[in-house]
């Protein structure tokens, strides 16, 4: 392990404890070079016994370091604690005992230990200073230092007692606030977290308004492109309308009013609720919008095989679902060329399929086919029919595959499961 990596203080799970033992590691990084350095300098100046003492304060030292690596925080403080304790009252007593200036070193621990610890351990220090103070009352007394009572080694006693109990107050009030400030702060980042998570779903749904307007659009513009298609029809034509043709642009009209209405249930939760229908029956009803939507220079055949078959399906999704297909076949084909709309039996499920004889995709292509907003329409797409489409028969419980080669024409099928399937 290299020195940048020895000094680099140590992680723990605990915030608190992390901020703390980092601190005291730092500490006890650069003292021990001068422990080092006091040792070797005191012994050689002949002060053997004091360069003994900080030789076993290195000791400790090097050990309290090595427990803070090793994921030990609460051992490493509390040897450290001890450690300086015991040397401080060594010094107090060499010092000439309670009259000395030394007694000071023992406020100084009760605050560590509240710092580095809590207000409880910092009155365990209380306790134990004010044993080792009357240790060397008794000590004083015995040797005649104290008496006659009232002395100064009892007025010496009584003063450090009450600092140290000063300063457990004044640091028990201390913590308390910090604690609060602490507390305050979280909670200020949590309540910003809060609204800042509120805004972003706040954006979701905006932008899932978007898709779904643009999608909503997307279809309505194909039930209006039938609609003109029917009319240049009868332009070209040259005849009148027929009562067919007014039926057909009626019921167009209708699939694009209930296709609006869609919009206006944006706010709403609750999914559209699902019906049995029989499936080829179902493309028989919209086969006429069908080959309104392919166009006349489309030659679309409708092959239906799958007789009885029921699925659970909204038919004004599905009929969504099946218009983008043949539209976007149509547009591969740039609207000529052969088109097939199928049902089969593929049991457990059914399969409704759209066949064209365009020009096939690559398959950079079809890997990103179903990916909202890619289209390969320039500004005519909107990237959402394949998207909306695969949303629709996954809803359903379905799939949808794509199936093409370049220059071989694409195949969209869907698999749809049966009622009482599975």
């Amino acid at each position: 392990m290299g020195l940048s990596a020895l000094l680099e203080p140590p992680t723990f799970a605990d915030p608190s404890q992390s901020r703390r033992g980092k601190l005291l590691y730092r500490v006890l990084s650069f003292t021990s070079p001068l422990l080092v350095v006091l040792s070797a300098v005191t012994t050689l100046n002949g002060e053997v016994e004091l360069g003994a003492l900080y030789g076993a304060q290195l000791v400790v030292v090097i050990i309290v370091l090595a427990l803070l690596r090793r994921d030990g925080f609460k051992p490493a403080v509390g040897l450290f604690l001890l450690s300086i304790w015991l040397s401080s009252s060594l010094n107090v007593l060499s010092s000439g005992g309670l009259g000395s200036s030394a007694t000071g070193s023992f406020v100084i621990i009760v605050l560590c230990a509240g710092f580095f610890w809590d207000v409880r351990a910092a009155l365990v220090f209380v306790v134990l200073s004010g044993m080792a103070a009357g240790a060397m009352l008794v000590w004083a007394d015995a040797l005649g230092l104290a008496s006659p009572p009232g002395s100064s080694m009892g007025r010496y006693f009584g003063e450090l007692m009450a600092q140290l109990f000063t300063a457990a107050l004044i640091l028990h009030f201390a913590l308390r606030f910090i604690a609060e400030a602490a507390r305050k702060e979280h909670q200020a980042q949590a309540e910003l977290l809060v609204r800042a998570a509120q805004r972003e779903r706040d954006v979701e749904k905006l932008e899932a308004l978007g898709r779904l307007s643009a999608g909503v659009a997307h279809d309505f513009n194909n039930l209006l492109m039938a609609i003109s298609s029917t009319i240049d029809l009868l332009e070209i034509e040259g005849r009148g309308a027929t009562a067919e043709d007014f039926g057909n642009l009626r019921e167009t009209v209708d699939r694009a009013t209930r296709l609006s209405a869609e919009l206006l249930c944006v706010g709403r939760d609750t999914a559209r609720p699902l019906s049995e229908l029989e499936l080829d029956a179902f493309v028989g009803s919209v086969e006429a919008l069908l080959f309104s939507l392919a166009g006349e220079g489309v030659e679309l055949r409708v092959e239906l095989e799958a007789p009885g078959r029921r699925i659970l399906a909204d038919p004004g999704e599905l009929e969504r679902v099946l218009t983008n297909l043949v539209v976007n076949a149509r547009d591969a084909m740039a609207g000529r060329g052969r088109m097939v709309v199928s049902t089969s039996l593929a049991e457990p499920y059914v399969c409704l399929s759209v066949v064209d004889s365009g020009p096939g995709m690559s398959e950079e292509v079809i890997a990103q086919a179903f990916e909202p907003f890619f289209t390969t329409k320039g500004e005519r797409g909107t990237g959402l029919g394949l998207a909306t489409c695969q949303s629709i028969v996954r809803r359903y419980g379905g799939s949808i595959e794509l199936d093409a080669r370049l220059g071989e024409g694409t195949q969209v099928r869907l698999l749809l499961p049966l009622c009482g399937a599975g």
